[in-house]
């Protein structure tokens, strides 16, 4: 696996603000636009007779087959926008979707977040919902070759992955006390890029993690909601 990312900040300065002996305009000063980029190429290949690249098992007299190959994992481009102290937005879109059927794919963050301080913050629009630590972490600083199988199946169930929905979240503690932060929200659960829920019922999830120390932390969490045909609930924990 090969990596390579790319980021670049442009600043926007108040002009006015020179003539001021105070800056009374917030959102003009702190308005700032920032790009970032990652590019993830992969050589993939089959260590295990008759299987191919995507762990598809076939017969010996098949030759169609593919069992080595040079891959685009992800060609992301993120672009985030500070309108004032308050206000932001993400953009993030990932181009590798386009070499096989990018319908409802290539899209990924579009969202706007609103801090109010560091005890509540409000994002909404589509993300990864913080159900789990991997929805916390983006992929250039995993530090392993992807995310895990049951990020992905709960992903392709709705639980994880892009959604679109709302979220809160922040610190539940003070500066110099045991660091706890909280997670929750509400979300259509059908994955990203639909232009509807595919039902009137809401995926709902709560998240609690403290940092017992500076390497290890541990988290619980929980959720209720469904996929069109069915109701469920799921129930989760890490340390790390």
């Amino acid at each position: 696996m090969f990596m390579f990312s790319l980021s670049a900040l442009a600043q926007q300065t108040d002009i006015a603000g020179f003539d001021q002996d105070t800056i009374s305009n917030y959102s003009a000063y702190k308005r700032s636009i920032s790009f970032a980029g990652l590019l993830q190429t992969r050589y993939v290949t089959s260590l295990t007779n008759n299987v191919d690249v995507n762990g598809q098992n076939f017969n010996d007299e098949s030759t169609s087959k593919i069992t080595n190959t040079f891959i685009l994992k992800r060609v992301r481009l993120q672009v985030k926008g500070t309108v004032n102290d308050h206000f932001s937005a993400n953009l993030m879109v990932n181009f590798a979707e386009f070499s096989s059927n990018p319908s409802n794919k290539v899209l990924e963050n579009a969202y706007v977040k609103y801090t109010l301080s560091r005890y509540f913050n409000l994002q909404a629009g589509q993300f990864r919902p913080f159900f789990g630590i991997e929805d916390a972490l983006p992929v250039d600083i995993i530090r392993t070759l992807d995310y895990s199988n049951q990020y992905y199946a709960f992903g392709a169930s709705g639980w994880q992955s892009f959604q679109d929905g709302v979220s809160i979240f922040g610190s539940v503690t003070k500066d110099g006390q045991l660091p706890v932060r909280y997670y929750a929200g509400v979300y259509n659960g059908n994955n990203r890029n639909q232009p509807t829920d595919n039902d009137n019922a809401k995926n709902t999830y709560g998240r609690l993690e403290a940092s017992l120390t500076k390497n290890l932390i541990i988290g619980i969490n929980a959720a209720s909601g469904s996929q069109g045909t069915g109701t469920g609930n799921a129930w989760g924990g890490a340390i790390y």
